[in-house]
């Protein structure tokens, strides 16, 4: 489990679509949300997820046991996250469960135990990073708002 762990966190790093996602954030929230934060963020929820996984397959359990709370807590954390955090958290799953996640895991989980049905394991893989997003764009709104980092002017000054 913690070599599934560690390897959870390193192998999303590799996705070009999660690269492009932490670009993107970092684009959209002018620099407010830094790259190491959001790869460490995304990395340990796409870790906790493939160590459950590992943990359902391993134990013979229903996916929907967890695949249900999971997608009605992104579901609830919608109704609390900014629009824009919203979209890019939806963005996220794609970007966690792309061609090279999806390649390795499927195989690997069906390898542990074939009788899994491990497309809804790569849907719990996936909805969990959703869900570290959308709380990390909780977090970052109510920052926002305590700071009120909005008010401050954008103009550059430059003193001789």
């Amino acid at each position: 489990m913690i070599i599934m762990f560690i390897f959870g966190f390193f192998i999303i790093r590799v996705e070009p679509s999660f690269n492009f996602l932490m670009n993107y954030v970092v684009e959209a929230t002018s620099g407010g949300i830094k790259e190491k934060f959001l790869e460490f963020f995304l990395g340990i929820g796409a870790s906790i997820a493939l160590v459950i996984a590992i943990f359902i397959v391993k134990n013979n359990l229903n996916i929907l046991e967890f695949l249900l709370p999971s997608f009605f807590l992104a579901v609830v954390l919608a109704f609390l996250t900014p629009n824009k955090f919203l979209g890019i958290a939806m963005d996220s799953l794609g970007a966690v469960v792309g061609t090279i996640s999806s390649t390795f895991f499927i195989p690997f989980l069906c390898g542990i135990n074939s009788s899994v049905h491990t497309i809804g394991l790569l849907a719990f893989i996936g909805i969990v990073p959703v869900i570290f997003l959308e709380i990390a764009g909780f977090i970052y709104e109510k920052e926002v708002i305590l700071h009120d980092y909005n008010s401050l002017d954008d103009r550059i000054i430059d003193y001789d």
